[in-house]
């Protein structure tokens, strides 16, 4: 019992320490970014090798958290001098990749497993450690129906062997926690708790089950009950949940109990009779992934709890009355701006609502076509309901829709009481909708024909790392150019991926104009680093037609192999710090360990045809991204050996 009282006086401390650790690095951390792909597919390949088809979802979760304390070690070193001991940094690829990782690392590795068990899970951002401590990240997951709450980090110290924070339930949580995000969810579970699963409360639970059936059979419906067993708050509070769910007493009705925090360790419960514990309450109407719901000063709305079995009588009570009121039947009044938070309870189980006040000023409220333009462009008969109504109708609590639509020009272009837009002539009107007459917006809309053609100037553009910027043109064909420029701005051009930055600038090329029923568009982004990715260039009135082109930053270290070379002979850049080979159109091989343990290539370009690769050309140097033709020796070699290929055009 002493060894047991010491363990957990440290796994007390260790939790104030590594809180404060959490919260004290100044310096900036490594950008994982480019990792993440990476450490995505180490997840996935973490969960094939460590789930199986018999596990249950328990065993699931218990198994990744094990495993990632067990072989994920706290990075000290980076909160003491801002330097991470891995290359990957502090957060998921930092986790995953590097073994290394600070709370955030563990709870964004942890949510991303279990997703990828088929978990639902979410990392919650908060405070930990009460006064000792700082800036904290946890998991909440969806585990056997119910939903409990993980902390990785505060369990790593003990090596996959420490499970204190291991499936708890929000009160026994709150404990050394404080929720900045996810405040909508609230975590009532106990059937993934390790201690109640693991059979460690079965004494506990036999003995405080037997003196609360004891009192109820003897009519004693009220009281307070103590246990020989020694036991913590943590304990205390998971222990009185489990109780209260409790359903087979000898005298129908439900046990609600709250813990004792004070000596005598124990329990309060009541009894009452003919009552059968809730399950589940759900709050029509409310967005529950949304970190908050919306209102403003003034706005009532009855809030409509559903419980699980239906029909349990419902409390309610604010938890900030100067931003929010409510009444004992659940009418919601904000009366002040700032957040707020309403408890609703029923038969012991909880739901909180958190709400954020705005003055109605604040409160977005757009028409967009779509692509968050407040521009859209119509054939003459074509409608369209691809317009989103964001803000208050979406994002308001519990809001009924409530708006009015009206257009300028309805010879232009019509709009029902739904929103549906009918373009009906050539011309420009304006589309309003207002909401409740506290809220106004507008959609510009162009009836008109759409550009009919749409390339790229090039099917590859070449850039190197060296050079600042990233410029791409792209041609336009329209019935009226000059006017298309005037009302859209240009063309959009969309990334496969992230790694350039965000369009720079948008010219228009009267010089090209003038050429033809083309308008040339130049668009410019910021080079981050080597990489290469599709771009694709669309209209920005979101007509149809569109091209793509292949973008290629090539590195500074770049090497182009002279064209009267065929033969790579073995072993002839084994060991190369170079970045990227660019090979010669009259390669015929390459031959064995030729391009091994390139610890720093990061590219190879390959000509069209047939290339005889050695089985092991590539040996340590996997991850080379291969560009080469559609159906070249090279493509096919890339396949077979799993390595990562991008398709010239």
């Amino acid at each position: 019992m002493k060894r047991t009282i010491l363990r957990l006086m440290l796994a007390g401390m260790l939790v104030m320490i590594v809180t404060a650790l959490c919260s004290g690095a100044a310096a900036e951390r490594i950008n994982d970014e480019a990792f993440r792909p990476a450490a995505k597919a180490r997840a996935a390949q973490l969960v094939s090798e460590l789930v199986t088809q018999d596990m249950s979802e328990y065993d699931i979760a218990l198994t990744l958290y094990d495993w990632l304390c067990a072989h994920v070690d706290y990075d000290d070193h980076y909160i003491s001098t801002g330097n991470c001991s891995s290359e990957y940094g502090v957060d998921l690829a930092g986790a995953l990749l590097g073994g290394w990782a600070v709370c955030e690392g563990y709870a964004e590795a942890y949510e991303l497993m279990l997703e990828l068990s088929g978990i639902p899970a979410e990392k919650v951002v908060g405070w930990g450690g009460g006064v000792y401590g700082g800036g904290h990240a946890w998991v909440a997951a969806k585990v056997e129906g119910e939903w409990h709450l993980f902390d990785p980090t505060w369990d790593q110290a003990g090596d996959g062997e420490w499970h204190h924070y291991f499936g708890l339930n929000e009160e026994a949580f709150d404990l050394l926690h404080d929720k900045e995000t996810h405040n909508n969810l609230y975590c009532n579970g106990f059937k993934a708790n390790y201690k109640y699963r693991e059979g460690l409360y079965s004494e506990t639970l036999d003995e405080l089950s037997s003196a609360v059936e004891e009192r109820i059979t003897a009519g004693i419906y009220s009281g307070a009950l103590t246990t020989t067993a020694a036991w913590d708050t943590r304990d205390q509070i998971m222990i009185s949940a489990i109780l209260s769910a409790k359903t087979d007493w000898s005298v129908a009705g439900r046990v609600q109990m709250r813990a004792q925090t004070v000596y005598p360790y124990g329990l309060e419960y009541v009894f009452y009779p003919d009552e059968t514990p809730v399950t589940s309450i759900v709050l029509e109407g409310v967005n529950e992934s949304a970190l908050y719901t919306r209102m403003y000063p003034g706005y009532s709305v009855q809030l409509r709890p559903v419980t699980e079995p239906a029909g349990a009588e419902v409390t309610y009570r604010s938890l900030n009355e100067s931003v929010l009121n409510v009444t004992d039947s659940g009418l919601l009044t904000a009366v002040g701006t700032g957040g707020g938070s309403v408890e609703i309870s029923a038969n012991g189980l909880k739901y909180v609502l958190s709400v954020w006040v705005y003055e109605i000023d604040q409160l977005g409220f757009w028409v967009t076509a779509g692509n968050y333009s407040t521009r859209i462009g119509l054939r003459r008969g074509e409608t369209t309901q691809s317009i989103d109504v964001s803000g208050c109708s979406e994002y308001l609590l519990m809001a009924d829709t409530g708006i009015t639509w009206t257009s300028d020009d309805p010879s232009v272009a019509s709009v029902d009481e739904n929103g549906l837009i009918t373009a009906v002539s050539d011309g420009i009107t304006y589309i309003r909708a207002d909401w409740r007459g506290l809220l106004q917006c507008e959609l510009e809309v162009q009836v008109r024909e759409p550009i009919t053609g749409i390339r790229s100037l090039k099917d590859v553009y070449h850039f190197s790392v060296d050079d600042e910027y990233v410029y791409l043109d792209a041609q336009i064909e329209c019935a009226d150019p000059e006017g298309y420029y005037q009302r859209y701005g240009g063309i959009d051009w969309m990334m496969d991926a992230y790694g350039y930055g965000l369009a720079f600038c948008d010219e228009y090329d009267m010089d090209a104009l003038r050429k033809s029923g083309y308008t040339l568009y130049r668009e410019m982004f910021y080079i981050m680093g080597p990489d290469v990715m599709n771009f694709t260039a669309c209209g920005s009135d979101l007509s149809e037609p569109m091209d793509t082109c292949l973008v290629i930053i090539h590195p500074k270290d770049s090497v182009m192999l002279p064209e009267s070379l065929d033969v790579i002979k073995e072993e002839a850049f084994a060991g190369s710090a170079v970045e990227e080979f660019i090979l010669p159109e009259g390669i015929k091989s390459i031959g064995s360990r030729a391009f091994a343990d390139c610890g720093k290539l990061r590219m190879i370009t390959f000509p069209d045809g047939e290339i005889d690769i050695a089985e092991d050309a590539f040996e340590g140097s996997s991850n080379v991204l291969f560009l080469c033709p559609e159906g070249s020796g090279a493509q096919a070699y890339a396949k077979k050996k799993g390595m990562p290929y991008r398709i010239l055009p």
